[in-house]
C-alpha cells in the first residue's frame, strides 16, 4: 500500500472514534461492499493495514463475491443467504413448496427520495410482504458472523463485533434518509451498539474506488486531470465525474 494511502487509512479508518469507541478497541477492519445483484467484503487488521484480505463466500462460482439474494422461513426466520438461498428458494419450488421468503434486488428499494424507510413492506418472489428493514438487518447480520469468523482464525481468539471497525460502501446518490436506514440496520444487526457510533463509516463507493485507483501501478493522473468512475454492477450503472486536485508527488 502506497504511504499516502497508508496515511487515508489511518487518518479516516482506523482514527475515527466516539466515546462509544475508543482507538484501542480497532483489532481489524471490515469493508462490506453490499451490491445490488453480488454482495463481498474484505478485512485487514490493525497492525498490518497494507495485508487486505478478500474473503471467498464459495458457492457455485467460487468467487470473491456471493448472490444478494436472501432467503426467510415462513414465519421471517433466517433460512439462508448468496448462492444458497437461491438455489434452495428454486429447489422446493420445483417440489411445489413456495412458502419461504425470497428476496433479491432488494438494495434498490433504497434508491430516488425514500419516505417511511424503518415501516416499509417490500414482496417476496412469492408475492408476501415483509418489512425491508428486516431483510438488510438479516443480510448485514449474515455477513458480519461470516466476516467474525473468518477475522478471529488468523489471530486464534474470537474477534467480537466492538473490536471491528466497520465499513459500508454506500451509491454516491444515496439521501440522508437512506444513510440513516443503513445506521439503524447496522446497529440492529449487532455491527455496533449505539447507532451513531463511530466503529461504523459510510463510505461512498466512487470515493473508495478513486482511494484505490491511487495505488495502482500505472501512475497516470496529474493535478488538473478530470477523470471518469465507472461502477458497473449486476444491477445498476454508476457514472462519477473527478478532477485532482492534488496527485502523488506534487
Amino acid at each position: 500500500m502506497a504511504p499516502s494511502l497508508k496515511r487515508k487509512y489511518a487518518e479516516v479508518v482506523i482514527g475515527a472514534q466516539d466515546e462509544t469507541a475508543p482507538i484501542n478497541t480497532h483489532r481489524v477492519v471490515v469493508s462490506i461492499d453490499l451490491g445490488t445483484a453480488r454482495t463481498g467484503y474484505a478485512y485487514c487488521f490493525a497492525s498490518s493495514p497494507e495485508r487486505i484480505e478478500v474473503k471467498k463466500f464459495g458457492g457455485a462460482e467460487n468467487d470473491q463475491k456471493t448472490l444478494t439474494n436472501l432467503l426467510l422461513h415462513e414465519d421471517g426466520s433466517f433460512c439462508s443467504f448468496g448462492h444458497k438461498a437461491r438455489t434452495t428458494y428454486y429447489e422446493d419450488a420445483g417440489n411445489g413448496i413456495i412458502n419461504k421468503l425470497f428476496f433479491q434486488n432488494f438494495k434498490m428499494e433504497l434508491e430516488g427520495e425514500p419516505a417511511d424507510l424503518l415501516t416499509k413492506k417490500i414482496k417476496a418472489l412469492n408475492g408476501k410482504e415483509h418489512s425491508l428493514k428486516s431483510v438488510f438487518v438479516h443480510t448485514l447480520r449474515y455477513v458480519k458472523e461470516e466476516a467474525l469468523k473468518a477475522v478471529s482464525g488468523p489471530v486464534g481468539d474470537s474477534i467480537t463485533s466492538d473490536q471491528v471497525h466497520w465499513v459500508l460502501t454506500i451509491p454516491a446518490i444515496w439521501r440522508d434518509g437512506a444513510k440513516s436506514f443503513m445506521r439503524t440496520c447496522a446497529k440492529e444487526a449487532g455491527l455496533i451498539s449505539v447507532r451513531d457510533s463511530g466503529l461504523l463509516a459510510l463510505a461512498l463507493e466512487p470515493e473508495a474506488a478513486c482511494l484505490s485507483a491511487e495505488d495502482l501501478p500505472e501512475k497516470t493522473l496529474v493535478t488538473g486531470d478530470r477523470f471518469m468512475v465507472l461502477d458497473c454492477g449486476g444491477g445498476t450503472v454508476d457514472i462519477t465525474m473527478h478532477r485532482a486536485i492534488q496527485t502523488r508527488g506534487n
